[in-house]
């Protein structure tokens, strides 16, 4: 029998972990496959709990899981923060945004 590597172990526990949130997730989170083994790495961080009611429900509104908010929004404030970039809204935030407004117009015209 061979021992597994620490890598095996940690990509188990990060399946295993995605099963359960799957089971948990009122949002309907499907998992999906292997995630991607690049360079990154799993971050644990405290949110208070009415503060992620609230991002589980913005999520689901927009059809996108929690952690794809969280890690647009964290790599988007790092840029920030790093460049010196300032991005009023995201590409995705502004189609939306200017989606939303066309669907009004559409509405109030007819």
């Amino acid at each position: 029998m061979t021992e597994r590597t620490e890598q095996e172990i940690v990509a188990e526990a990060e399946e295993e972990f995605e099963r359960r949130a799957a089971a948990d997730d009122p949002a309907g989170f499907v998992p999906h496959g292997r995630p991607p083994r690049g360079r990154a790495q799993v971050y644990s961080v405290r949110i208070p709990a009415d503060a992620l009611a609230a991002l589980r429900r913005l999520a689901e509104a927009r059809g996108q899981l929690p952690s794809v908010l969280i890690r647009g929004w964290v790599l988007e404030r790092l840029r920030q923060e790093t460049t010196g970039e300032e991005l009023l809204v995201s590409r995705e935030e502004l189609a939306r945004i200017v989606r939303e407004q066309v669907e009004a117009a559409l509405r109030k015209a007819s």
